[in-house]
């Protein structure tokens, strides 16, 4: 049974949106007696919605080409310290989503690299982006990196893997000096006094 309900966003701006009942884990068909509140991102925007355990998440890369969206279960929330990872992504770490690839859909267009035998890696092939990994290890799974979230904010990792190969210095960031803007200022920008 769908209903319509109206919702309210963050920024004060509302929508009506059509709910779909969602049956509980027996298959059973019923509704499920106790729905929890999660995110749901309707559009680009995420707002707390009633449903049954569902996720719906959005995404996009830097210059906005590719995009994606999904509606399921994430099946892990990792940081991963790999070597594979760190050069590919020319970081210390990356954060992925797993998904499922029958819930997960893209539009744009992806160029792939194969890392390693039956690995690949999605990247947009505009801005660079990359935009997640695939494996012939985990053919259920797609992991998706957590900064094309639409808010990556709102990420949570519930793990983080290879720790082997976690670069040492991340252990001192807390102890060197941090800045809410550049430590230099960017050549092209003044710093708002008038010059006499």
């Amino acid at each position: 049974m769908n209903a319509r309900m109206m919702v309210e966003f963050i920024d004060g701006s509302k929508t009506m949106v059509e709910m779909v009942a969602i049956a509980n884990a027996t298959g059973l068909g019923e509704p499920n007696p106790k729905p929890q509140v999660n995110d749901m991102v309707v559009g680009m925007k995420r707002i707390k919605v009633r449903a049954g355990g569902m996720d719906h998440l959005s995404g996009k890369c830097m210059c906005g080409a590719v995009t994606w969206t999904y509606s399921g279960e994430t099946t892990r929330n990792l940081v991963c310290h790999c070597a594979d990872c760190q050069r590919a992504t020319s970081s210390p770490f990356t954060a992925f989503l797993g998904m499922n690839p029958k819930q997960l859909h893209w539009d744009g267009k992806i160029e792939h690299y194969e890392s390693s035998p039956g690995t690949y890696r999605g990247f947009c092939p505009l801005c660079g982006t990359r935009l997640y990994f695939r494996s012939e290890k985990w053919p259920e799974e797609t992991h998706v990196h957590a900064a094309t979230l639409a808010n990556p904010n709102e990420y949570r990792p519930d793990a983080q893997v290879v720790m082997r190969s976690r670069a040492g210095w991340l252990d001192c960031l807390k102890s060197i000096p941090a800045y809410e803007e550049f430590q230099k200022r960017p050549a092209n920008q003044s710093d708002g006094k008038k010059k006499a």
